[in-house]
């Protein structure tokens, strides 16, 4: 399998909207301004495209795939529709 040229380094506990990716070709030293290494910069437009697409394509996503979180979520969208249904056609 082709690999992606980054790995999940770290998810905020607290919030997982937060996490850390490392490039593969990483070596680990950040620049002498506190940012990251250039091949660790490199791969952010790659993964905001990739999160990008991902927020768009929540609806065809394999339901074994989601989060426990997700999941609640789009149960309370469902209900929200068939509701909504119910009150237009008096059902």
């Amino acid at each position: 399998m082709k690999s992606l040229g980054y790995r999940l380094c770290h998810v905020n506990e607290k919030n997982e909207d937060e996490f850390r990716l490392r490039a593969n070709l990483c070596d680990g030293l950040a620049m002498s301004d506190g940012s990251a290494c250039p091949a660790c910069q490199g791969i952010s437009v790659t993964v905001q495209r990739l999160a990008n697409w991902s927020q768009s394509r929540d609806r065809f996503t394999n339901r074994k795939y989601l989060s426990h979180e997700q999941l609640c979520r789009r149960l309370a969208e469902h209900d929200e529709t068939l509701n909504n249904w119910k009150l237009k056609h008096g059902v």
